[in-house]
């Protein structure tokens, strides 16, 4: 961006010594009535360097509306890289909450199931087979979800790996209208 506000000051001072020099020559010719051969000659340099300030206006000017629509895509796809890496960062943190409350339970399940072992009241005993089962199918439905988890991991790693192609992709584009510009201002 900085390269274009370089060739923008440029072509506005070449404007300025453009129309300068046409006042002069305009007040020039008012003064004297027959033109010159050397007059001939400056008028043809100015109009040469009028035409070549007209093509590069031109040139500034398409540039301009498609340097600022790749600009506003970039930003947009930016914002969609963030939030599928967000949305992804959160399905992770669910699925090591999952993995902590599995391993707490699969803890408790051996713990209970020890203890059950050990109990000689068969009342008790009973009891402590029943809380095992509520364990084990609390398990299996977090079990379940933590699938559906994954799925959805794997799904929004895809999307986010998608949308930072796209990002990458708009960012050459980018690049190539910066060398572009570039280019442009080096052109006498």
């Amino acid at each position: 961006m900085n390269e274009w506000r370089i060739a923008k000051a440029d072509i506005l001072f070449a404007m300025n010594r453009l129309f300068v020099s046409l006042f002069l020559l305009g007040a020039n010719g008012a003064f004297a009535q027959s033109a010159s051969s050397s007059d001939a000659a400056t008028i043809q340099a100015l109009l040469s360097e009028v035409r070549l300030l007209r093509l590069a206006l031109e040139k500034s000017a398409l540039m301009a509306p498609r340097i600022q629509l790749t600009l506003q895509r970039v930003q947009l796809q930016q914002d969609a890289v963030t939030r599928a890496s967000r949305e992804l960062d959160e399905v992770r943190d669910k699925l090591a909450s999952f993995s902590r409350r599995e391993a707490e339970l699969t803890g408790r399940v051996g713990a209970i199931e020890s203890q059950a072992n050990a109990e000689q009241d068969a009342a008790r005993k009973k009891g402590l087979e029943s809380e095992v089962r509520a364990i084990k199918s609390e398990l299996e439905q977090e079990g379940a979800g933590n699938t559906q988890l994954r799925a959805r991991e794997a799904d929004l790693a895809s999307r986010l790996q998608l949308e930072q192609i796209k990002l990458s992709e708009l960012n050459e584009r980018l690049n190539a209208l910066e060398q572009q510009l570039q280019q442009q201002s080096k052109q006498p």
